[in-house]
């Protein structure tokens, strides 16, 4: 039988199952794991509908410099960022399987 949740009850649930969550991905090893297993899926998805995600990064390192990214990159980018736009905390702050958050190169 399903126990029937109201909305604290479910809010409760909800802040408890994060709260574990938030403690085991505070242990950086666990955190790492988790991040190159949620890299891993996204690449395998894309891949499966059709983004063939490691030819693209093959191209795009090619652009790059013999260490890193080309200094270009920076170049560009700066064309296409807006410094008058203020981008939403976590745009910026760790996300999935990426430390510099949405908006670095390697989420790109």
């Amino acid at each position: 039988m399903f126990r029937y949740m109201n909305a604290s009850t479910d809010s409760l649930t909800t802040r408890s199952i994060n709260g574990v969550i938030n403690g085991l991905l505070g242990v950086k090893p666990l955190a790492n794991f988790a991040k190159h297993r949620a890299r891993t899926m996204m690449i395998a998805r894309a891949e499966s509908i059709g983004v063939f995600w490691r030819d693209e990064v093959a191209q795009l390192l090619a652009r790059g410099a013999a260490q890193g990214l080309n200094p270009v990159w920076d170049e560009e980018l700066a064309q296409l960022t807006d410094p008058d736009l203020t981008y939403p905390d976590y745009y910026l702050t760790s996300f999935h399987a990426y430390a510099e958050g949405n908006l670095g190169w390697q989420p790109a």
